[in-house]
């Protein structure tokens, strides 16, 4: 079993099983992950969502956090979790086969359809045998990028370099209490290095590539975000802005049942800031209709930081696109009339 100390000179891979991992994860654990490898080691919430506590250490322009700054986190959230960002080239195959969820089937399907997978390391609070997220050797080039999920159901997410994170041992799962350990098989191992993963094989590698590429959308600044806001909000939603609430909010909805409610929201919210940016008008409005269907949800998560997080990235990176000037249905309205 993997032993956690506080002494960072013995913390290759071994932390010692004291009360103290069980009440600060993040204390007991950073050093070790940083000198196995796993530069990417970020404070994580321990109650409602899973979300990081820090600004700037995941997404598409996050930095690993540095010698200096993880010593501020040690300072500023001693009771967090610990979670790793993945590197550039390492996957996280995320298998949710619990509570009724399908990712063990889905999982079974695929390797009879791509072949098994290589053993490797998994991550889990789970003592299901399947559950957790399990981490390859993954090399693609700066342009490609891996799918977020594989659909509504399937109970299976992909957590990447700028998307989603692992949470490892020793922090304590948000709802059940329950340890993370890491597993190999059907044993309790210690940390990998990420190194040692094995590689991800190649028919699994070109299922999981997204047909989209990896591009870094420009953000603009707070205030220019607020500004544009306040220009494309007020009034009545146009007829194409209001039919986008509607169906965007229908897919919230599916998604609480299904789930991958998550990603459904940041593609909502990003499709309503896009639309605006195209010149549709109501986005306040629109952005409400969604806002309602997702808090209705009833799941035990911080829905009200994770809502404005994802509204706010979608309006930073809508506010930097290039900018239609009128509502595009006025257009469309007056030249049906004059025809």
């Amino acid at each position: 079993m993997t032993e956690y100390s506080r002494d960072r000179g013995e913390s290759k891979g071994r932390l010692s099983g004291r009360r103290g991992a069980r009440s600060f994860p993040y204390r007991e654990a950073v050093w070790a992950y940083r000198e196995l490898g796993w530069t990417g080691t970020i404070p994580v919430t321990r109650r409602g969502t899973k979300a990081p506590l820090a600004k700037g250490v995941t997404g598409h322009s996050g930095t690993d956090p540095t010698q200096e700054r993880i010593e501020e986190f040690l300072m500023e959230f001693p009771h967090a979790n610990i979670g790793l960002r993945l590197p550039w080239d390492v996957i996280g195959i995320d298998v949710d086969a619990y509570d009724g969820r399908a990712g063990g089937l889905t999982l079974a399907r695929l390797e009879q359809r791509l072949g098994r997978l290589p053993l490797t390391w998994r991550s889990t609070s789970r003592d299901d045998g399947i559950s957790g997220i399990y981490l390859f050797h993954a090399p693609r080039n700066p342009a490609q990028v891996w799918m977020t999920d594989l659909g509504p159901g399937s109970g299976i997410e992909i957590a990447q370099f700028h998307h989603r994170f692992a949470t490892v041992e020793p922090s304590v799962h948000n709802s059940t209490g329950a340890q993370y350990r890491w597993w190999k098989g059907g044993s309790i191992v210690q940390i990998p290095r990420p190194g040692q993963l094995p590689t991800l094989p190649f028919e699994w590698g070109n299922y999981l590539l997204s047909k989209r590429q990896y591009n870094i959308q420009a953000s603009a600044m707070a205030a220019e975000t607020a500004e544009w806001y306040a220009r494309v909000s007020g009034g009545a939603m146009c007829k194409w802005m209001a039919g986008a609430s509607d169906i965007e909010a229908g897919k919230i909805r599916v998604a609480i049942v299904l789930g991958g409610l998550h990603d459904t929201l940041i593609a909502a919210v990003t499709y309503l800031c896009t639309n605006a940016a195209e010149g549709h008008r109501g986005l306040d409005v629109a952005l409400s209709v969604v806002e309602d269907a997702f808090k209705s949800s009833g799941r035990r998560r911080n829905l009200l930081g994770e809502w404005a997080g994802a509204v706010n990235t979608a309006m930073a990176k809508a506010a930097a696109l290039p900018q239609e000037p009128e509502d595009v249905c006025s257009i469309v309205a007056d030249w049906r009339r004059t025809s």
